[in-house]
């Protein structure tokens, strides 16, 4: 909560204790604390309750002390949360992002969010350049790309986002988006992508036939069964660390330094709602800008196999540079979170209940045609129609093609536009 003209002590029973900062850049401390203030002369603890709602905006109690040292018999003023004085972090919203989509992580669903955003923006996209076959939708290398590898754009146009599959490469990615990119990853815990992966490409549901009514079925696994983990798309390939370097040491190393100095903000799919309220005000963005509903998900049955502590750990050993990005990045996280403070768990609370509502919406057709998200502490009022939930819902390879046909259409009205222009 920001107090005009205040200056702020957090405190912890009857200890008071500067904290500092600008007099307009307070935010509250977490619950079983609360923050200090002289308020117009007034001596003032602040503390803050949960919404359990959107109609319910948190309210701020303002505990008012005659004293320094009255801590213990303050008079009580509650402050509905609309009296709250809020200054904006954001002024511009970023636009231009290189996404690495990192395979089983929740990539799928990201790519999703980044282009509706960009199509509600009339952004370009960075698109493979092949027709309707093998892969249409993935680029890969990117380099040592051709021109004509990717789509094109008009004269003077440059690309805003790029938000399908690629194998990282920092030069590339700045070279395709050059406009100052907010480089974006995610990742996942080693251990479920890799069954997550088996299971998705089939091999775990072999694996469970194979084994009959032993349950154990990665029993198996040794520390040196590399050539299961081959089979499964590492996220240190896609971070650009090659299948024979992903046991060395230094390497790992190398590639997590490369890729934590590169990268504005890596999500981690396990706090994939923390990760988007975090990313919502990194980049200046809206709450509406961040809505989802999960694409790409396999719903394997975690009844039909069973995992031993002993057989999570060999799957964790061989895949040494997964788990130690992970590590990495969730501790990073993690931290982030816990400096974000009071104030960031009650816009993800907030997020969640809009989530469930655009769920509820898109998923039954009856009902009205558009559903009005109601203003609160966190976002602007914001609607949601029919068209936005079939965008939401729909999978990867028909919004790619989507998106590749919008682009080409593109290229060819500025095409006939210059033809037409020589001409006359």
């Amino acid at each position: 909560m920001i107090l005009p003209n205040s200056e702020t002590r957090s405190f912890t029973g009857n200890r008071l204790q500067y904290v500092g900062g600008p007099r307009d850049n307070i935010i509250e401390e977490p619950i079983g604390h609360g923050t200090y203030q002289d308020l117009f002369g007034l001596r003032v603890c602040v503390g803050l309750f949960l919404p359990l709602s959107l109609n319910d905006r948190p309210n701020h109690t303002l505990l008012v002390l005659d004293s320094p040292d009255d801590v213990a018999r303050p008079r009580r003023l509650v402050v509905h949360d609309s009296q709250v004085v809020r200054k904006p972090d954001c002024r511009t919203k970023r636009k231009d992002i290189a996404f690495l989509k990192v395979h089983k992580c929740g990539s799928t669903t990201v790519s999703n969010i980044l282009q509706r955003f960009g199509l509600r923006n009339n952004l370009n996209f960075v698109l493979p350049n092949k027709a309707d076959g093998k892969q249409f939708w993935v680029l890969g290398r990117v380099d040592n790309l051709k021109s004509t590898d990717i789509i094109g754009l008009p004269p003077g146009e440059v690309y805003n986002i790029l938000s399908v599959d690629t194998i990282f490469d920092s030069k590339a990615y700045r070279k395709l988006i050059p406009n100052n990119a907010f480089l974006l990853a995610i990742v996942r815990e080693p251990v479920d992508r890799f069954i997550s992966k088996d299971f998705y490409e089939h091999r775990g549901e072999e694996l469970v036939k194979r084994y009959g009514d032993d349950p154990y079925v990665y029993a198996h696994l040794t520390n040196n069964s590399t050539e299961e983990v081959s089979a499964i798309l590492s996220m240190s390939l896609d971070f650009g660390l090659s299948h024979l370097q992903r046991y060395k040491d230094d390497k790992i190393a190398q590639t997590l330094s490369h890729v934590d100095r590169e990268f504005d903000f890596v999500m981690v799919m396990e706090q994939f709602d923390e990760s988007l309220v975090l990313l919502k005000r990194k980049l200046c963005w809206e709450t509406k800008d961040i809505v989802y509903i999960i694409r790409n998900v396999h719903f394997w049955d975690a009844r039909a196999f069973a995992l031993g502590p002993k057989h999570r750990q060999t799957i964790a050993n061989i895949q040494k540079a997964d788990v130690r990005i992970y590590e990495h990045f969730r501790r990073k996280l993690e931290k982030e979170i816990l400096a974000s403070g009071l104030e960031f768990s009650n816009e993800v609370h907030n997020f969640k209940i809009i989530l469930r509502l655009v769920m509820d919406f898109c998923t039954h057709s009856y009902g009205p045609e558009v559903l009005t998200i109601p203003q609160s502490t966190w976002n602007e009022e914001f609607t949601i129609d029919r068209e936005e939930c079939e965008l939401m819902e729909l999978s990867e390879f028909p919004l790619v093609k989507m998106l590749q046909k919008r682009q080409r259409e593109k290229l060819d009205i500025e095409s006939n536009t210059e033809k037409i222009t020589n001409q006359e």
